[in-house]
């Protein structure tokens, strides 16, 4: 058909940037296939090995959305590490479920590294609205027996300073009840 085409060429604004455009004409754009009957697509690679396959040097590999140049919502790569950004402190990285026009959040983490669960304002570095279950206790600072312990039946809150000198109400195993 004479009046489906298509169009492969540089874009005549002065950019240099070049297309590859399904085009109906009378109608416009239409949507472009990439391999419809099967076989892999690579993107600055000649071995796909994957359905979309990127090549191997480092960086930035998809942007989903991007403001100002080099920043943006995306995904990239660097040494042994998978990068999922979004473009400001300020800016969040959501999960949930749903479409993005209705999504209902379940996680967010913010771009400052606070990450919230069950609310879209964590005010800290883990904030929750709800109840949590912790397995194998949970512990707070970086001394020995700091925190809060839990075996399914026993609970203990201990505090120990470097000075030697405690705080602690225990009714685990241990039947310690000091105070001060």
């Amino acid at each position: 058909d004479v009046t489906e085409r298509l169009r492969i060429g540089v874009d005549s604004t002065g950019t240099g940037t070049g297309f590859l455009q399904a085009f109906k004409e009378g109608i416009g754009a239409q949507n472009l296939l990439l391999n419809p009957g099967g076989g892999n697509v690579g993107l600055g690679t000649t071995s796909p090995a994957f359905p979309l396959t990127f090549g191997n040097a480092l960086g930035d590999k998809i942007s989903l959305w991007s403001g100002t140049a080099g920043i943006s919502y995306g995904f990239g790569i660097q040494g042994s590490l998978l990068q999922i950004h979004s473009d400001v402190a300020g800016s969040a990285i959501a999960f949930g479920y749903g479409s993005s026009a209705s999504m209902t959040e379940t996680m967010r983490i913010m771009g400052n590294g606070n990450v919230g669960i069950g609310t879209a304002t964590p005010g800290t570095k883990l904030d929750v609205n709800g109840f949590g279950q912790f397995s194998g206790g949970t512990q707070i600072g970086s001394g020995i027996a700091q925190g809060f312990y839990g075996d399914g039946g026993n609970f203990a809150i201990r505090a120990y300073n470097s000075a030697g000198s405690d705080i602690y109400f225990q009714t685990y195993a241990g039947a310690a009840t000091h105070m001060i």
